[in-house]
């Protein structure tokens, strides 16, 4: 799961997929760099086979720190290795690199 980029041909953004394992009852975000950090304005949506998942443009050649937002508590991504320490948040981030 985690993320999967998307290059679009000619274009200086990429389309980045997230996708996250939650139970269908819990309600699921992706709070970041790209979105300033706004716990409540990129929601997933629930898919049929059995994960959230939601996209978003963002500028190619980055590096973004995030975070999933689960039923309101900011979570690591747990397939993304790519980490970095927080010294405002002191705490880790998951960093997407596209």
């Amino acid at each position: 799961m985690g993320y999967q980029i998307k290059n679009i041909s000619g274009a200086p953004v990429v389309e980045v997929v997230f996708k996250l394992e939650a139970k269908p009852t819990d309600q699921v975000f992706v709070a970041g760099d790209f979105n300033r950090w706004n716990p409540k304005s990129l929601p997933l949506s629930w898919h049929k086979k059995g994960y959230f998942t939601c996209s978003l443009l963002v500028p190619s050649k980055n590096k973004f720190e995030y975070r999933f937002v689960i039923n309101e508590e900011f979570v690591l991504d747990p397939t993304c290795e790519n980490r970095v320490w927080n010294t405002f948040a002191q705490a880790e981030n998951s960093v997407l690199t596209t």
